[in-house]
């Protein structure tokens, strides 16, 4: 098998459905050098250097938002749909992959519905517990599905689906005294790190900038931003980053006691690959309730569903902080709320599609 083969990834818009299909690329590049990687993204999307500099060849196509309500969008949306299929149409003949691989996001829809027509063969796969309007799209016409989580098993054809838990990149631990020296932090005070998501959440930073005044005395505050979503001024045992490439992600990770964030499902596989406490804020109304919800009842997470109620959120970060033993709780839970080595489960599953 180790002769000229291409494999097409997809995914964009945020970097969820991005990290997990890096890291089986990662694993696939290592023992087939001479295969070649294609990745398609959106035009302006955080994806592209991250890819491009995991070496894989970006391609952009248009990208329409899959809207669930009727909108005066929702014209623009259909005319930029019908676009992106007639660009994933050339690009497919083009590159003629011997496999497609996506992990949801809207421009994975076109390729895979393109692909079905062309018997190309498909892996989706599933990260949230409950899938997204684009796998429910692709499932019906997917070779095979692998999911995250066995809950997840039964929104998809049992046949063709298998639980392997979700891909994450093995060099994402870094020893914490280590990390602490490196970021100079201090050795005896405690480290909380924020992050909303790969392109920042600006709920979250307006949450961190209400409660730095109750944190900053008893702890170290670490806060990815996103890019041009916070203002907050320098203070002591506070500092801001817009973005952190994967050896900065490393390091804050490595430093932190508690990880406040979202309830993305690549974020939450990578607290659980590390075994980190943390407090989960879902976005309001999505898939990310169900994570959570998921998290929680595993005892791997606390939870906060309103943060229009800061004064909740201090005294439940300052309770953890304060005992070592609930930390180490949640920590030992989140490590064993999935299932390991998806990455290599998944890439032995591309082999397979590859023949």
């Amino acid at each position: 098998m180790s002769e000229y083969k291409r494999i097409l990834f997809s995914g964009g818009i945020t970097l969820g459905p991005v990290a997990p299909l890096l890291s089986v690329a990662h694993k696939l590049q290592k023992k087939y050098p001479d295969w070649v990687f294609h990745f398609v993204g959106t035009r302006c999307g955080i994806e592209r250097a991250v890819v491009e500099k995991e070496g894989l060849i970006y391609h952009a196509i248009p990208s329409a938002k899959l809207r669930r309500y009727m909108s005066i969008h929702t014209l623009l949306d259909f005319f930029n749909f019908a676009c992106a299929l007639v660009v994933a149409l050339f690009l497919l003949l083009r590159i003629r992959p011997q496999v497609l691989i996506s992990a949801g996001s809207s421009v994975s829809v076109p390729l895979h519905w393109i692909a079905r027509v062309l018997h190309m063969p498909t892996l989706i796969h599933q990260q949230d517990v409950k899938p997204g309007l684009a796998n429910r799209l692709m499932k019906h016409g997917a070779t095979r599905i692998t999911v995250a989580c066995p809950e997840s098993v039964r929104f998809f054809n049992a046949d063709k689906t298998v639980c392997i838990g979700n891909p994450v990149r093995e060099e994402l631990k870094a020893e914490p005294v280590y990390a602490r020296a490196t970021l100079k932090l201090e050795e005896n005070v405690p480290v909380i790190l924020f992050m909303g998501g790969g392109t920042g959440a600006l709920h979250i930073n307006r949450l961190v900038e209400k409660l730095l005044p109750q944190l900053t005395p008893v702890a170290q505050v670490i806060h990815l931003t996103g890019k041009d979503k916070s203002n907050i001024p320098p203070q002591a045992h506070y500092r801001s980053y817009d973005f952190l490439d994967a050896e900065g992600m490393r390091l804050m990770y490595a430093a932190a006691d508690v990880v406040v964030t979202r309830a993305g499902f690549s974020t939450i596989t990578e607290l659980s690959y590390l075994g980190k406490a943390a407090v989960l804020i879902p976005i309001p109304g999505s898939h990310q309730e169900a994570n959570a919800r998921y998290c929680e009842e595993h005892g791997a997470a606390r939870a906060v569903y309103n943060v229009s109620r800061p004064g909740m959120v201090a005294p439940l970060l300052i309770d953890l902080l304060k005992s070592p033993e609930q930390q180490t709780q949640l920590a030992a839970a989140m490590h064993n709320l999935l299932p390991r080595d998806a990455a290599q489960k998944m890439a032995d599953i591309v082999e397979e599609l590859v023949g």
